[in-house]
């Protein structure tokens, strides 16, 4: 004879902590019609992200090929990771190509005028996007270790234009606490929606 014995989560002694899963969605995608560059910081203090290197994480990077990136990006490329889609860190959704000009854009195509906020820094650029269209890189990779991989090629600031549908405390949010806890010297920006 079988018997089962009926147990639930709560019920578990190695089960530290239990949450909701809230699938992560783009942000920053109307950024467009509301960033405004900081003319003091160029103008009045110089400053346009020189030496500065910027962590990406999204859904990807124009062509996903450095040779073809768009001219306002192509030579902003320091390296480039594929957690969603393996050794394809290409952009399909326009969200994060989007986001990186809105970062470091030259402005090459627009004869200057139209340029990123840090235009003459550098990015690492993280994928995030699957096959599926989400942006499930994040679990596969995990957010720490996101962080620690930008961290490792030389990042000291990281932007994330994506986030949950919800204003809890999620276990990514946990994730981004531990690590700015654990590397002090790291920036990380997370989009507070739309």
């Amino acid at each position: 004879m079988i018997s089962f014995v009926k147990h639930t989560i709560g019920d578990m002694t190695d089960i530290v902590w239990v949450h909701k899963y809230y699938e992560p969605k783009i942000f920053n995608d109307v950024a467009a019609q509301i960033i405004r560059v900081n003319l003091i910081a160029w103008t009045d203090y110089g400053y346009h992200g020189e030496n500065q290197i910027v962590g990406i994480s999204d859904t990807g990077l124009d062509t996903g090929n450095s040779d073809t990136l768009h001219p306002d990006l192509r030579d902003r490329l320091l390296k480039a990771f594929a957690y969603g889609r393996e050794n394809n860190w290409s952009d399909p959704d326009g969200h994060g190509t989007h986001v990186a000009g809105s970062v470091v854009g030259t402005g090459k195509m627009s004869d200057g005028q139209i340029k990123g906020m840090a235009y003459e820094a550098k990015i690492i650029f993280q994928s995030l996007l699957d096959a599926g269209g989400h942006l499930s890189g994040i679990d596969a990779r995990g957010l720490y270790n996101i962080l620690l991989d930008a961290y490792g090629v030389g990042a000291r600031i990281h932007t994330n234009s994506w986030g949950a549908d919800f204003n809890g405390y999620t276990d990514n949010a946990y994730k981004a606490d531990r690590f700015i806890w654990d590397y002090k010297d790291m920036t990380v920006l997370f989009a507070a929606g739309n």
